[in-house]
């Protein structure tokens, strides 16, 4: 039953440092147990993080903070009051001539945008042992699978960690912003450039996401289908992190005593209607009441809460859950008047023991010795490019007299492309003879259109075009247009 967390920072830097950065004590082997990107490198995330806000105009962006309201200090007047809406929904206003105002109004300050968002994936224990490398390992590979599936636009780190609190393994996905390119989610299409908010970022819709694909695919990593409620169930029993907290310590919340007798209330046969049901709540310790009239005005929505003898607080129905609300209240109290069996309560989910450690047969690991064997030559072949690449780089800035910066800005992001602009390059100067220094010339001239293959391929072609048109000026042209070596004139070969 992998469990989602997300957040929100205002300096990518921060976050992509945080997930990496071991912890006082720890190696950096211990701290980070795997690392993925995606649309970027892990090493350069920070660099191509900023690329992407300034390509799309959001680096340094700016966003006015919400307003705040307190209670007046000394010296200061109060000017506002709280409202509510038809729906239930309170809001802020000015008060009116004769109403009493409560509060005083501080405008928000203008602060940075957020550069990144924070996903948090847990696995449990009896889902994920973190003890077995090769379940944390496909555990791992789910979340990056899973985010290349539902947000394939975006560019994202992936951290697996297990030394938490708990020890549980769990995945630090770092989330740029700014949409590096366009994807469809949920049949709406999201452009690059964007930021990442509304159901990009919902809780809750990240979260239906999530239990939809480990559905489908999660027994492809070794997953079981999620345990916990869905998004609506949970909605009906909101339990705090207190409330969970207390439980396993073996203590009950007031939240909890609440919900007892609420259940036990509704268990009662007298409880038929809301007057009888508030009688044998009472019993229980636990006082119902609808709030009444505020300000000289009533509730536009019926509500309820709950508060417990000794304690001086309320809670409000919509605290515990949709299934204590006014109108989840009736219904069930009118199943009993009839009856009929109510919606049960919802079962809390426990946790099982350590998931079984996977033992690995002989065969498996020769296979996984050949494994790493390969990916060890592939790292070697990639650093040896990306050494050549970097030699090339600064050799080309030395030539041209500019910073390597403004070579690297001049080539594609992508290291493919780079090392295939590289060798292009190569290539026009060996084609032309030229000595190194010629070789400059060369480069200006396949740089003019981006250093594209086009550019590059156009640059190649450039005399032979020149002098085709030359020859079409001149009233010769066809499919067997050819120039004759040592000859200025133009000839057709048919």
């Amino acid at each position: 039953m992998p469990v989602e967390y997300a957040g929100t920072t205002a300096v990518a830097v921060r976050l992509l440092r945080y997930t990496v950065k071991p912890k006082p004590g720890q190696s950096a082997k211990e701290r980070v147990l795997h690392i993925a990107g995606q649309n970027c490198r892990p090493t350069t995330a920070e660099r191509e993080f900023a690329a992407t806000r300034r390509r799309h105009g959001t680096q340094g962006a700016k966003r006015k903070s919400p307003a705040k309201y307190s209670l007046p200090e000394p010296g200061e007047v109060a000017t506002y009051v709280r409202r509510t809406r038809p729906n239930g929904r309170r809001y802020w206003a000015e008060a009116k001539t004769g109403e009493e105002a409560t509060h005083v109004r501080h405008e928000g300050e203008v602060v940075r945008q957020a550069e990144a968002r924070h996903l948090i994936t847990s696995f449990g224990i009896d889902e994920v042992n973190p003890e077995d490398p090769d379940q944390v390992a496909r555990a791992f590979e789910y979340v990056v699978a899973r985010h290349a599936a539902l947000y394939p636009g975006e560019q994202a780190t992936f951290v697996g960690q297990a030394e938490g609190k708990g020890g549980k393994f769990h995945v630090h996905t770092t989330r740029n912003a700014t949409l590096f390119g366009s994807m469809s989610v949920d049949g709406t299409l999201y452009k690059a450039g964007r930021k990442l908010a509304g159901d990009l970022t919902d809780i809750d819709k990240m979260r239906e996401r999530a239990d939809r694909f480990l559905a489908d695919h999660g027994m492809e990593y070794g997953l079981e289908p999620q345990r916990l409620p869905s998004t609506s169930a949970r909605k009906k029993d909101k339990r705090s992190n207190r409330d969970r907290r207390m439980a396993r310590n073996g203590a009950v919340s007031n939240h909890d005593r609440i919900r007892i007798a609420f259940e036990s209330a509704m268990d009662d046969p007298r409880s038929v209607d809301l007057d009888s049901w508030k009688a044998v709540m009472s019993e229980h310790d636990v006082t119902v009441t609808e709030p009444g009239w505020r300000r000289g005005k009533p509730p536009k929505v019926p509500r309820l809460s709950y508060q417990l003898a000794g304690v001086a607080t309320p809670v409000r129905a919509s605290t515990l859950g949709d299934r204590y609300d006014h109108s989840s209240a009736l219904e069930q109290l009118s199943a009993n008047a009839q009856g009929q069996p109510r919606e049960p309560s919802p079962e809390p989910v426990l946790t099982k023991g350590p998931r079984p450690l996977t033992k690995v047969t002989d065969e498996e690991l020769a296979a996984a010795q050949v494994l790493v064997a390969r990916l060890a030559r592939e790292e070697h072949a990639l650093r040896a490019e990306e050494t050549e690449l970097l030699q090339w780089i600064v050799a080309r800035a030395e030539d041209e007299d500019v910073a390597i910066g403004d070579i690297l800005n001049r080539l594609p992001g992508d290291h493919d492309r780079r090392m295939q602009v590289m060798h292009r390059w190569s290539r026009l100067g060996v084609s032309k003879g030229a000595p190194h220094e010629t070789e400059t010339a060369t480069v200006e001239e396949a740089d003019q259109d981006g250093l594209t293959e086009h550019a590059a391929a156009s640059t190649l072609n450039g005399q032979a075009s020149d002098r085709r048109r030359e020859c079409q000026t001149n009233g010769v042209s066809g499919p067997g247009l050819t120039e004759r070596k040592g000859d200025d004139r133009c000839h057709r070969d048919d």
